[in-house]
């Protein structure tokens, strides 16, 4: 079952907003809480839903 969750980011950080994995929508890279790692939110608007309009991440290790 989805969940729905802010994605932490902290002021003196700026996420990076990318295409990662080359499938047309855009994902997001953060660091962690604590800045010892960095989290890639994978959209999944385009495996989803065909486009790439929507919002729709998932938390993947790489």
């Amino acid at each position: 079952m989805p969940t729905n969750a802010n994605l932490f980011v902290t002021q003196v950080d700026v996420p990076g907003i990318v295409d990662v994995d080359g499938d047309g929508d855009l994902d997001v890279l953060t660091f962690s809480i604590f800045g010892s790692y960095m989290e890639y939110h994978k959209n999944l608007s385009m495996e989803l839903y065909g486009t790439c309009d929507s919002l729709t991440f998932e938390v993947r290790n790489r």
